[in-house]
């Protein structure tokens, strides 16, 4: 066997055996969830809630479906399970305030999963605003509530990526740049500096195509700027793929909560079981030419 190929085989190996159960348990945790007033975010407090969560904070853009949904969650969970909180999380003010309400209501926070976001290449300072600067200042509230040097508990923190974040969104590419972003951020922060100080995990979670609104508004998001062809071959993308459910999502979200390493990757995608990635220094990636002679 080719040396380089070994060495590439054996560096697999040792970067990606650090899984380790870290045997969660749910019950009695509190989490805050935004976009949960429907789709993934929807279905993933559902999911906490079954695990046995004792509460969450349901954080959302939309006054009146979230308001409907903390109903419906409460009337199938038991009363008093879900507070819902109306917040444009780009709005540092708002986004803050919604974690001290929290904080005060549930009198704890283990679990924060900054689930929100929103495609549209049309607007895409809106988007970024969202994706990208609520994200950021989701998972720094996260830190600052939850952090051991703070009297926290510790806890953990998921952003949720996108596939569209690792490889090339052709149709999407500010929507793509920003989950990237979202990836990035993560693997930085999730280094030991932060960890072993405050004690928390941070986990990416990427999902495939999923069935939500935000797919079904996948075509129509692109943008015929740079390209007059551009809606109307997206829209051609989307059709041919199968999306998976939002239940898919919400259970492998679960899963990697009670499985995942800080500064884990993680991949859900076509209705299966979550899996792990591994990155590599760009040195082992470093492309090589041929000479003919």
């Amino acid at each position: 066997m080719n040396r380089s190929i070994l060495s590439l085989i054996i560096l697999l190996i040792t970067t990606c055996c650090n899984y380790a159960n870290k045997s969660f348990d749910f019950n009695g945790k509190i989490a805050l969830v935004t976009g949960g007033a429907r789709g993934n975010g929807y279905a993933i407090i559902s999911e906490l809630l079954q695990k046995g969560v004792r509460g969450v904070t349901m954080i959302d853009v939309n006054a009146q479906r979230g308001q409907q949904a903390a109903q419906e969650l409460n009337k199938k969970y038991g009363y008093g399970k879900v507070i819902f909180i109306p917040v444009n999380i780009s709005q540092a003010t708002q986004f803050e305030y919604a974690f001290r309400v929290s904080m005060w209501h549930w009198n704890g926070l283990d679990i924060v999963i900054n689930n929100a976001g929103v495609v549209g290449e049309d607007n895409w300072i809106s988007m970024v605003n969202v994706n990208i600067v609520g994200t950021v200042q989701g998972t720094y509230l996260g830190m600052q509530y939850m952090s051991k040097s703070k009297r926290g508990k510790g806890g953990v923190i998921i952003n949720i990526s996108s596939s569209l974040g690792m490889d090339p969104a052709h149709h999407q590419p500010v929507y793509g740049a920003s989950k990237s972003f979202i990836l990035s951020l993560d693997r930085s922060i999730s280094d030991e500096l932060y960890f072993n100080y405050n004690g928390i995990r941070i986990i990416t979670v990427s999902p495939g195509a999923t069935d939500t609104q935000m797919f079904h508004n996948f075509g129509l998001s692109a943008s015929n700027a740079l390209n007059p062809y551009l809606k109307e071959k997206a829209i051609e993308v989307a059709n041919y793929r199968s999306p998976q459910s939002t239940f898919s999502v919400a259970k492998g979200v679960t899963t990697v909560i009670e499985e995942g390493d800080n500064g884990g990757v993680w991949i859900i995608e076509d209705g299966e079981q979550p899996y792990e990635i591994c990155f590599f220094h760009r040195k082992h990636l470093q492309k090589t030419l041929t000479v003919l002679t």
